[in-house]
């Protein structure tokens, strides 16, 4: 192989792993649902009333996986149900890691402890309070992160706004933050 052609296929490789999509974690409570947006070394968290995604699949008529991918333009990676009380459970734990670590968000302890809460039972624990989440998965890519951001998408989100404008305002919102 001579020089031009490694060259170009060095150069395609970067572009390629330069335009890769960001991965997405989903967890819905019964009144709550959380996303975990993974692109990079970026790892964004973001809750949003259930009920809203909830509407979502109806105006799209799309199954979840496709209508969270079209949404949010993510990879989906991982996606489990739990009930309110297991997911308020699952955040109290989510809350001490994120004091204990004196962190800044939620994200950021994650991805601050993720070696450590992978060699432990905390992702077993969490887990179980959220059957089929892969909490080991979203442990492994958050230690690759250096940037953690946590949004709550419900005040961004006029409650009276039809889903055209809805679904315009996270797709575009969604492609600015991982600029």
């Amino acid at each position: 192989m001579n020089f031009k052609t490694l060259l170009i296929l060095l150069s395609l490789l970067l572009l390629v792993s330069c335009s890769s999509e960001p991965s997405l974690y989903y967890l819905e409570g019964e009144s709550e649902a959380e996303i975990f947006l993974y692109k990079k070394d970026s790892l964004i968290r973001l809750t949003i009333p259930s009920s809203e995604v909830n509407e979502y699949l109806t105006y799209s008529s799309l199954p979840l996986n496709e209508a969270l991918s079209n949404l949010f333009g993510a990879k989906v990676v991982s996606v489990a149900n739990t009930s309110n009380e297991l997911y308020k459970e699952r955040e109290g734990y989510l809350n001490l890691l994120k004091e204990v670590s004196e962190s800044e968000n939620i994200a950021s302890a994650i991805s601050l402890y993720s070696r450590d809460l992978r060699k432990s039972s905390f992702d077993n624990t969490m887990n179980e309070l959220s059957d089929g989440y892969d909490t080991k998965g979203l442990l492994k890519v958050a230690s690759k992160c250096h940037h953690f951001y946590d949004y709550a998408l419900a005040p961004m989100l006029l409650q009276t706004a039809p889903w055209e404008e809805k679904e315009e305002f996270i797709k575009l919102w969604s492609r600015q933050i991982f600029l």
